[in-house]
């Protein structure tokens, strides 16, 4: 039998067991474990933390509706432009309206490759970390113009690792989503220039006053080197810093071979030459530089958009407000006060001239009540005297009646008292002008198309005394208390009263000139102003009805404000309540419209920048029924009676003013004068306007020796209403 070989085993098996060694097991180091756990922990956390950062991220696509706060404006009744309502001042301009020299600078100045990179620049951002290290600052930084874009629309300037992680996911994805000029075009209208104008156009407006297509390389250079830091670099706080920017700014446009060197050194000598004598204050912001046509309206309807509205819409979406004033007729009132106010300071300061005798007469105005007390007879007032005047006159004419008086009720220190306050006094009234209030109505529609709130309007002097004055009327009121009369049959035009002293109580009403007429004409009452005759009238009719009667005619429409304009006893008939010019303008409204009431109105409707309205503030007014205040009967019988106001022998008689007025027979008035002439009035009205006139002093002074009403505000009224008719 054949011998046959078996096949060999494995040979590794072979070996088992036969001796030799066996091969150790691989075994992973527990440090080398504890790493790798933790690598992944961090790497799972970073990742995390990135998901986190970018989880809540909007869109870009939110830019495609995006819209940059826009300035709100206000247009008269004719659609012109009276003023504006922003925070941020900014006009959006597109890109091809831009100077290139403008962009030509940003660029040279921000980002000089960014027609080139893809959002970021790697070149920048090396040169960054290098400058950053060798300093050990953040003196250098790596932002270009898209980085800058995401901040201003999405993020703020907190420097943290996820600030910057959310800035590069939406750099990435403006870089993606739009065009280089695209880009450029949201990054140009959203620069923040400083004195709140934001935007290239806006900021042109402010520093030059022309638009910005019409921008010059010096003042583009200029420009461009602001956004840096707006106050920093701003030329009308730091001119020297500025200068600095300027140049730095004109030399990296001549590095980028925008413009060559001696182009750069003509622009930089020739602008700061000339600009620099032209510069505004170091307190200029673009609110102090905006024309603000009518700004006391402006502040008069700004609180009824901000509740209607609410600040964001009003400051924000670029709404169109269509008011009721009228450019023309707030032009012509604001130059009649002027004029007006003109004449009334010169007059003060020809008074202080007059020494000897307007010193005593100021004197004693300061102590009228006493004097009444102590029968020294009536007393005039005037203006502001010298220290040393008034001085001898309290010693020599005040002091011994004062001192006697405290002897005889038991006061102490009385002349030191009165000595020191009226020294003051005078040096505070010596810094003071006098104010003035205009406010013009439609009887027919209610609109307010004139409106000037005081002497001027700045950060000391903004109230708006057309609205919010309280001040006593005269014999503005006269008219009212006589229409009621009329009405009620109480009383005729032909009836006849008699002027003779009587005392109601404990009150005995006196007339203006001290004498009395005895029987007097209805008709003559009104148009002599006869205050006897008028409390008599006003007793007759009963203070209760005729307040409540009152108050609806001069539009109180609280209980405050007719306690305050109508006092509950007869000096009322008098005038002697707080009213406001535009009460006063909304009563005479009344009788020019035949008796009806009228509303005060200030804006017609609302749009959006598109043109869509908003709010139809004319529509919610014509669902409103117009009430018949007065008869109209009663109306036109008050009407024809002070239309004698502007005939022979009238208050407001001024034969030259009144030459080539058209309108002089069909409108109708009356002249308010307080005592001791401390407020000169006068209200009228025809078919078209009611007008209400004010001149005084805040501080309650007298406008000084017969400054009446009819000789300081009549003028002032029929100027306007020649001019706005």
């Amino acid at each position: 039998m054949k011998y046959q070989r078996k096949p060999q085993r494995n040979s590794a098996r072979a070996g088992l067991g036969q001796g030799k060694k066996t091969a150790k097991k691989f075994t992973i180091p527990v440090w080398f474990r504890l790493v790798g756990i933790l690598v992944i922990i961090l790497t799972a956390s970073f990742c995390g933390f990135i998901f986190a950062s970018l989880k809540d991220l909007s869109g870009i696509r939110v830019l495609e509706t995006y819209r940059p706060p826009v300035i709100t404006k206000v247009l008269d009744v004719k659609g012109r432009l009276i003023s504006e309502f922003y925070k941020e001042r900014r006009q959006i301009v597109p890109l091809s309206f831009m100077p290139s020299m403008a962009l030509k600078a940003t660029l040279s100045t921000e980002d000089k490759r960014f027609y080139s990179h893809y959002g970021l620049d790697p070149w920048r951002i090396a040169k960054a970390v290098l400058v950053n290290l060798s300093t050990f600052s953040k003196e250098q930084g790596g932002s270009t113009i898209s980085i800058q874009l995401s901040k201003l629309l999405f993020l703020n300037n907190k420097k943290t690792f996820k600030r910057k992680l959310q800035e590069l996911w939406y750099t990435v994805q403006i870089e993606k989503q739009y065009s280089k000029d695209e880009i450029m075009f949201f990054y140009m209208n959203l620069l923040n220039y400083g004195h709140g104008s934001y935007g290239i156009e806006a900021a042109a407006q402010f520093f030059f006053e022309k638009p910005s297509g019409e921008l010059g390389l010096a003042e583009s250079a200029l420009i461009a080197g602001i956004p840096k830091s707006p106050v920093y670099y701003s030329p009308l706080r730091f001119q020297e810093n500025a200068m600095r920017r300027h140049r730095i700014v004109l030399l990296l446009m001549v590095k980028n071979k925008y413009i060559e060197s001696s182009e750069a050194y003509a622009a930089y000598r020739t602008f700061w030459r000339v600009y620099a004598k032209n510069l505004r204050t170091r307190q200029s912001t673009f609110s102090d530089y905006s024309k603000n046509f009518a700004p006391h309206f402006s502040e008069y309807i700004r609180n009824k958009l901000e509740r209607d509205l609410g600040s964001h819409a009003l400051y924000s979406r670029g709404l169109l407000v269509y008011t009721t004033i009228d450019k023309d007729h707030q032009r012509a009132a604001q130059e009649s006060i002027d004029r007006a106010l003109l004449r009334q300071n010169r007059f003060a300061e020809e008074e202080q001239k007059k020494l000897p005798e307007n010193l005593k007469q100021e004197i004693f105005a300061r102590i009228g009540p006493l004097a009444e007390v102590l029968l020294m007879g009536h007393v005039y007032p005037s203006q502001e005297v010298g220290k040393k005047f008034l001085r001898n006159v309290l010693e020599e004419k005040v002091k011994p009646v004062l001192e006697g008086f405290s002897i005889l009720h038991g006061f102490e220190n009385l002349w030191q008292f009165s000595a020191a306050n009226t020294e003051i006094q005078e040096k505070k009234a010596i810094s003071e002008k006098v104010e003035a209030a205009l406010l013009s109505i439609s009887p027919s529609s209610g609109y307010i198309t004139a409106m000037i709130g005081g002497a001027s309007f700045s950060y000391y002097n903004q109230i708006n005394r057309a609205v919010s004055l309280r001040r006593q009327i005269g014999s503005i009121l006269k008219p009212f208390i006589y229409a009621q009369a009329i009405e009620k049959n109480v009383l005729r035009a032909s009836s006849i009263l008699n002027d003779t002293p009587t005392l109601y109580g404990n009150y005995l009403p006196k007339n203006y000139s001290g004498t009395y007429r005895g029987p007097t004409l209805v008709r003559d009452a009104l148009k002599k102003s006869v205050n006897v005759l008028a409390v008599d009238t006003l007793n007759r009719l009963g203070i209760d009805e005729t307040r409540d009667s009152l108050a609806k005619i001069f539009n109180a429409v609280s209980v405050r404000r007719k306690t305050q304009m109508f006092p509950n006893d007869l000096t009322m008939a008098l005038g002697s309540g707080g009213f406001s010019p535009i009460s006063v303008a909304v009563a005479y409204a009344v009788l020019a419209n035949e008796g009806k009431e009228v509303r005060p109105r200030s804006i017609r409707y609302i749009t959006d920048s598109q043109g869509e309205i908003l709010k139809n503030y004319e529509e919610e007014y014509l669902k409103l029924e117009n009430r018949q205040l007065l008869s109209p009967e009663a109306a036109y019988i008050i009407l024809q009676i002070t239309k004698d106001v502007f005939s022979p022998g009238g208050t407001a008689y001024k034969p030259r003013l009144l030459r080539d007025f058209k309108h002089r027979k069909s409108s109708f008035g009356k002249t308010g004068t307080t005592q001791n002439w401390k407020d000169a009035w006068f209200a009228g009205a025809n078919k078209l306007l009611s007008t209400a006139v004010w001149l005084g002093y805040d501080d309650n002074r007298s406008l000084g020796y017969g400054r009446t009403g009819g000789g300081v505000a009549a003028p002032v009224w029929i100027r306007f209403q020649k001019q706005a008719l």
